[in-house]
């Protein structure tokens, strides 16, 4: 599956995260079980417009620190999963809360 739009967030619990814009915005996944929390690295499929946090969305994490999500994401450009930085800047990072 090809990916285009990425963004680091922090969950917060059962049903709510914290974006790269820092709003508190409600989840789901493809399989309505919650996610543990902690930073998560997601990616959505280049279909997916506008990308949600919804079931379309692809969760890797939990991760104990926003460096770990920023590595798996910088092994996720390296490996040309997604677009880069330089030609198109789609991915987004939350600001640290710990």
């Amino acid at each position: 599956m090809a990916y285009r739009v990425c963004e680091i967030v922090q969950i917060l619990d059962d049903a709510w995260l914290i974006n790269s814009t820092r709003r508190t915005k409600h989840y789901a996944t493809h399989d309505s079980q919650p996610l543990k929390p902690g930073f998560y690295f997601v990616l959505w499929p280049a279909t997916a417009k506008p990308p949600g946090y919804d079931g379309r969305a692809r969760y890797l994490g939990p991760l104990s620190n926003k460096m770990h999500a920023e590595k798996l994401r910088t092994s996720a450009f390296a490996l040309g999963l997604i677009a880069s930085y330089e030609t198109e800047p789609v991915c987004a990072s939350v600001a640290p809360y710990c």
